[in-house]
């Protein structure tokens, strides 16, 4: 199988919506096929309706075609449908509305950290604390660092021998990198206080982790002679322009939402 998307969407209500009009549970089954039926991704579900917006999770083949069917279903209660995207084929999520005028752009999605700690890292002592890291133990450092990433959420089941790690969705599986000397922190974008470190981190030490108001976000592990890498961010570290607007938005309506 190929291009299984991991669908994370976000439905908007209208503020003139009635409790019960539309669930997580009618959502959900008009965004999956065969009466429920996810494309190789678990389903997931989380009724916020008091705050107006109902999160949902589930699998898509090449394109979001269950958030137009749900659409044509729930508009009539619904603002939007903000949806976070991930082709297993692709590298990092997208993030777009789905409103009455169909699909806006795209952009990449940007998620936040507040917070980075690494264990098992020696020889390293002087450089950190030069950039502001404090000792947690022996050869365990930590930091508070305020940035964002691109990353790449993926909640497909197949493959479920591979090392997975709970989410605050459903388990996200975890891939292993082919190359011994980087995390590829460029590509993602990350920090560059953090990239100076990267080959050393990956050379002499055994876990990182990234975090967002005291969860994790952000995970990798040394397992044998290799890195693992998991990335467990959702709606409450998501820190993309287009999606901030919204929850400002909603915030001036009143509503103040599980992700802020």
């Amino acid at each position: 199988m190929a291009n299984i998307a991991t669908v994370a969407t976000a439905a908007i209500l209208r503020e003139d919506a009635a409790r019960g009009c539309v669930t997580a549970h009618g959502l959900l089954r008009a965004m999956t096929r065969y009466y429920g039926r996810s494309y190789c991704v678990p389903t997931w579900s989380y009724d916020d309706y008091s705050r107006g917006c109902i999160y949902l999770q589930h699998g898509e083949k090449c394109s979001p075609t269950g958030v137009v069917q749900a659409w044509e279903r729930y508009s009539r209660f619904l603002q939007a449908i903000w949806v976070r995207w991930y082709d297993d084929g692709g590298d990092h999520d997208a993030i777009f509305p789905y409103t009455a005028d169909g699909y806006a752009d795209r952009e990449w999605c940007r998620y936040g950290f507040d917070r980075v700690r690494i264990s098992g890292v020696v020889g390293l002592g002087d450089n950190l604390e030069k950039d502001g890291w404090y000792s947690e133990g022996p050869g365990i450092w930590g930091a508070t660092i305020s940035g964002s990433y691109l990353a790449g959420n993926d909640r497909c089941d197949l493959l479920v021998e591979y090392p997975r790690l709970p989410s605050p969705t459903t388990p996200a599986r975890g891939h292993m990198f082919a190359s011994e000397t980087t995390f590829r922190w460029a590509d993602d974008d990350i920090p560059a206080a953090l990239v100076r470190h990267e080959q050393a981190i990956v050379a002499g030490g055994v876990a990182v982790e990234f975090r967002w108001r005291g969860r994790p976000t952000r995970v990798y592990q040394r397992r044998g002679d290799r890195w693992w890498g998991w990335y467990l961010d959702d709606w409450d570290n998501c820190v993309a322009t287009g999606w901030l607007s919204e929850q400002s938005q909603q915030a001036a309506r009143g509503r103040t939402g599980r992700c802020t």
